[in-house]
């Protein structure tokens, strides 16, 4: 719990740091090299990654310029992080959570996209009730990695897309 506050307080001057269109926010790491400045987050898990995430999330336009089937990842694995969450940080599974013994975080998954298509802007355009359903078709696929039936942690989050600042842009969405 202490985390999700500390993430709660500490995200303003994060936002601001993590935006700076200059780069300045670059971790030392990535800093060291002139390439690491311009590379796309993330670097391997999806079609194509993108530039100035953080800037894009604060836009509402990170999921906007992706493939379909990145769209769909990323939703499901945003919602899968977020049950994982709730269980980890506030100790209180979804009541239809495969966290709580639901065979699958479908039902979820749904109250999740319910939730996205109120924000304004964040889908992009090409969304419909058609690719919804196309979404959560994916996310009920087992033969592939975006699964909802299976549980994910931060750490496998970071090992699939190769880069340590995506938990925090699938927690933003």
């Amino acid at each position: 719990m202490r985390q999700v506050l500390y993430h709660k307080a500490d995200w303003p001057s994060h936002k601001q740091a993590c935006g700076k269109p200059d780069g300045s926010a670059e971790p030392p790491s990535a800093a060291r090299s002139s390439s690491a400045a311009s590379a796309l987050s993330p670097p391997k898990g999806l079609d194509g990654g993108i530039s100035k995430p953080f800037s894009r999330l604060d836009d509402d336009t990170w999921l906007h310029g992706r493939s379909e089937n990145d769209v769909y990842r990323l939703l499901i694995d945003a919602c899968r992080l977020r049950a994982e969450d709730a269980y980890s940080f506030e100790g209180s599974p979804q009541h239809d959570s495969i966290y709580a013994g639901a065979p699958d975080g479908r039902r979820g998954f749904a109250r999740f996209l319910d939730r996205a298509a109120t924000r304004r802007g964040l889908l992009p355009r090409w969304w419909t009730p058609e690719k919804r359903a196309a979404c959560e078709r994916l996310g009920m696929d087992a033969s592939q990695w975006h699964d909802l039936r299976c549980a994910v942690k931060k750490s496998d989050i970071i090992d699939h897309y190769g880069d340590t600042r995506f938990p925090m842009q699938l927690r933003m969405v």
